[in-house]
């Protein structure tokens, strides 16, 4: 095989490392990721300049990029809508006593729709687990709703079908972009489909 070109080939590997980068910002959970956006948009732009990787490699890595920055930016706008939340207390009693958690129907109908557990929904609004139970049943919000029906064996295929497209995504970006594409499933549901089908966790050597 002929040798890369000293240029092409410490671009490729500027590119993995900015991959394993957006990979760790997005599994750990960080929500300021604006330098590493911009270094992943300058890896889309530096791709297009190389050369010498097979088509379908070059795809794999460009598909990989392009995911990861849709959902770095998906969770940076989520965070900052639940930023814009709380729930205000109110004095029932009219003087130093018990306070009642007022959670408006707007804010918990947007928890809701941001796939927010029940246990979640409490942190955020600061208040017992039951009072989210509580609100949803009034709001006529069922939380089993919002998962999808798909079968056993249909998950199977389109999660196989996902890691083999986004060979380098992480465990979580990969919940992410299935999430993304219109299936929501239980988190045990998701880690035996992922289970099933192992894949790397960066870009193989063989793509360098």
């Amino acid at each position: 095989m002929a040798e890369r070109p000293n240029g092409e080939q410490d671009m490729l590997m500027n590119i993995q490392q900015v991959i394993l980068t957006a990979n760790r910002c997005f599994e750990n959970g960080d929500v300021d990721c604006t330098i590493i956006l911009a270094e992943l948009r300058q890896s889309q732009r530096s791709l297009n300049l190389v050369s010498t990787i097979g088509e379908n490699n070059k795809r794999q890595i460009e598909a990989t990029i392009a995911a990861l920055i849709d959902q770095i930016e998906l969770k940076m706008a989520n965070h900052r809508q639940e930023n814009a939340f709380f729930a205000p207390r109110e004095n029932v009693s009219g003087g130093s006593g018990r306070y009642k958690v007022i959670i408006p129907n707007e804010q918990l109908q947007t928890l809701y729709d941001l796939k927010f557990t029940a246990p979640q929904m409490a942190e955020k609004f600061g208040c017992s687990e039951p009072l989210i139970y509580k609100r949803l049943q009034e709001a006529g919000l069922k939380l089993r709703d919002r998962y999808s029906n798909i079968r056993d064996a249909d998950l199977d295929a389109k999660v196989s079908g996902l890691q083999s497209k986004f060979p380098n995504a992480g465990s979580v970006m990969m919940s992410g972009i299935l999430q993304s594409s219109g299936e929501n499933v239980q988190r045990k549901r998701w880690s035996r489909a992922s289970a099933l089908c192992a894949k790397p966790t960066c870009i193989q050597p063989a793509l360098l």
